[in-house]
């Protein structure tokens, strides 16, 4: 019977197969484009910088030792199926908490990177409650 992995090492392991250090993002973006594709906000879903990685671990564990801590979750499979709820409550509390505006944003992308999902947003009543505070710095697109 093998040993399943635990969440901090399955994390990292994830983390570490979205490095793309040698791969150039703006060739990925040209590409996309010459291909007819527009978008605004251009993602590879890949990490291409080292001070990212480091910056995006950082939160990403603290989400995963929050997670464990006060929910239980102890297998990144269970955090995947529970991804929007969590990243939901995480932020929230976060932003009761008055974190900044910056760390929000880092935060949330870090997050979205890591779950894969670009879609993670807060949930809709807490996010008009809070449109003065976070909405000017455009936290949610």
């Amino acid at each position: 019977m093998s040993k399943r992995k635990g969440i901090i090492y399955a994390t990292l392991e994830r983390l570490h197969a979205m490095m793309a250090l040698k791969e150039s993002r703006y060739k990925a973006k040209k590409a996309r484009r010459a291909a007819g594709e527009r978008v605004w906000s251009f993602t590879t879903e890949r990490i291409h910088s080292l001070t990212t990685r480091g910056v995006y671990q950082q939160h990403i564990l603290a989400f995963v030792n929050w997670a464990r801590d006060s929910h239980h979750i102890t297998h990144l499979e269970q955090l995947d199926e529970r991804a929007d709820e969590l990243v939901t409550a995480y932020l929230t509390h976060h932003i009761v908490a008055g974190r900044s505006p910056y760390t929000l944003q880092t935060e949330r992308a870090a997050l979205r990177m890591f779950f894969h999902n670009r879609g993670l947003r807060l949930l809709s009543h807490f996010l008009h409650a809070n449109v003065s505070r976070c909405g000017q710095w455009g936290l949610w697109r």
